[in-house]
């Protein structure tokens, strides 16, 4: 990534975003596309063309030793799969969720950690602890692979035909129907990996150098079926996936079992606060992770008390516009009144300046 002023940095990408006519913001002190054209726009193209993402708020570890394998396994609640993408969950030691990451193993001695930059810096510093012990080396190459996402229905055709063009003096060209779901092939020339997430089942994406990325980027941003789009709109689709976001939704207050992450959890291997969340497994969780919706306009914050028959008992930690009169989000609710409330759904409200709107909770 490239420095600016303010301790801002800025996406490799962005003088041809700024080319393309994005409208700039700031995530997690990354200068990054905000929208192209309107994020309503760009997210509801998943259900007609692909859409391409700049991931820069993306940082990527690599775990080097020969302890590398036996580490990660340690560090997350998730046995690494060999040649797939993990994705697992970084505990302290009250079981409590410190991160959620995404593991590649490239091999026993090398292990590609992807963090979200809004946690990165007390993650980062929480693993470099807990590795103490291990025989590993363990370094930040975020300023050497970069990465593209591509969402949608068109996506796999888009990126299939691109790579066929990139690859087409090359012996062995990827090919995409044989990726399946969490799937990732390693290339040893400027892109480094192609992969297929399970995201909305139609994420595909790559990662390679500065000089790669800007090429992809910049030729498939003439191609008909691919639309470049921005935060906004990334926002709105893992809204409509009811998906957590770690320094946003998540803290360190909260364990995998109220965040209905237990799909993540493997009690099989030992991992750090694994006796602390077996022993939570027993018992009902107070509070739980809900999707909601309610009716507002030109909604500012992103946090809003949830209160019930004027208690407060939760909090939607996380909204957008769905259209200009819905909003919809994430947030977490006490376990009692969430049972309630799917029979007195209309007893829900939130404060949104001096208004209480009702909140609806959706099927999860």
């Amino acid at each position: 990534m490239l420095k600016e002023g303010n301790n801002m940095t800025k996406s490799i990408l962005y003088d041809i975003e700024i080319m393309h006519g994005a409208k700039m913001g700031e995530k997690s002190g990354v200068t990054l596309p905000r929208f192209f054209s309107a994020e309503n726009i760009e997210a509801d193209a998943v259900k007609v063309k692909c859409v391409m993402y700049d991931l820069s708020d993306k940082v990527k570890l690599l775990i080097k030793g020969k302890d590398s394998l036996k580490f990660a396994n340690y560090l997350g609640t998730k046995v690494i799969e060999k040649n797939k993408i993990t994705k697992t969950i970084i505990l302290n030691d009250e079981a409590n969720i410190i991160d959620i990451v995404k593991v590649y193993y490239l091999d026993d001695n090398n292990i590609l950690v992807v963090i979200g930059l809004a946690s990165f810096e007390g993650t980062y510093n929480y693993i470099l602890e807990k590795a103490i012990d291990y025989d590993v080396n363990i370094t930040s190459i975020q300023d050497e692979l970069y990465q593209l996402a591509f969402m949608g229905i068109k996506s796999k055709e888009v990126l299939q035909n691109y790579l066929n063009e990139y690859y087409k003096d090359a012996h062995y060209k990827p090919n995409l129907d044989e990726f399946t779901p969490s799937a990732f092939e390693l290339r040893d020339d400027e892109i480094k990996i192609i992969y297929h997430e399970n995201r909305l089942a139609l994420t595909y994406g790559i990662m390679g150098t500065s000089e790669a990325i800007k090429k992809v980027y910049t030729e498939l941003s003439m191609e008909p079926n691919c639309l470049l789009g921005g935060m906004d709109s990334y926002n709105i689709l893992r809204k409509r996936a009811r998906r957590l976001e770690q320094g946003v939704d998540i803290d360190s207050t909260i364990n995998p079992y109220e965040a209905s992450l237990e799909a993540l959890v493997d009690f099989s291997h030992d991992f750090i606060g694994r006796e602390k969340l077996l022993s939570l497994s027993m018992i009902c969780p107070s509070k739980k992770f809900i999707g909601v919706e309610f009716e507002a306009k030109n909604v500012i914050n992103n946090s809003f008390e949830i209160y019930y028959y004027g208690s407060i008992v939760g909090r939607v930690t996380s909204v957008c516009h769905e259209t200009s009169t819905t909003c919809i989000g994430v947030g977490f609710i006490d376990t009692q009144v969430l049972e309630k409330s799917y029979s007195h759904n209309d007893s829900l409200r939130i404060k949104v300046g001096n208004d209480y709107i009702a909140l609806k909770i959706v099927e999860m």
